[in-house]
């Protein structure tokens, strides 16, 4: 599998597989972070997430996402991939915790099986649009 940074290009990509999967909306290109990876196989893009970074030692790994149309078993072992892709560049640039909101059960297996330690159960997540 191939590791690569996100391009503009990728975007309308993901919004697709945000489509078929999400009950929200795609999120609008300016809000997401210029730490961006795909994965792909074979030139077939699969799966994509996001690092936040912030003016503390914490950062974020968003909008982890794959492409619904993908074999499950090639877009999962793609998710783990990028996932310890993404720990590992976050640890690079000097963060010590990496913080994700999720309420995928896979998303959560793969996270715990990367080491990462289940905080708050039960939540409710907000946006607010300033625009």
């Amino acid at each position: 599998m191939e590791i690569r940074e996100f391009r503009d290009r990728d975007y309308s990509t993901v919004v697709k597989w945000w489509n078929k999967w999400s009950e929200w909306e795609p999120l609008p290109i300016n809000s997401l972070p210029d730490s961006g990876w795909i994965i792909s196989h074979y030139g077939k893009n699969l799966v994509d997430g996001f690092l936040y970074r912030t003016d503390s030692k914490m950062c974020h790994m968003e909008w982890i996402i794959g492409d619904p149309d993908a074999d499950k078993i090639q877009r999962h072992d793609a998710t783990k991939e990028l996932i310890a892709y993404i720990l590992v560049r976050a640890k690079k640039m000097g963060f010590t915790r990496v913080f994700s909101s999720i309420n995928h059960k896979g998303l959560m297996k793969i996270y715990e099986n990367l080491g990462m330690i289940k905080t708050d159960i039960n939540y409710t997540n907000y946006i607010g649009v300033l625009e």
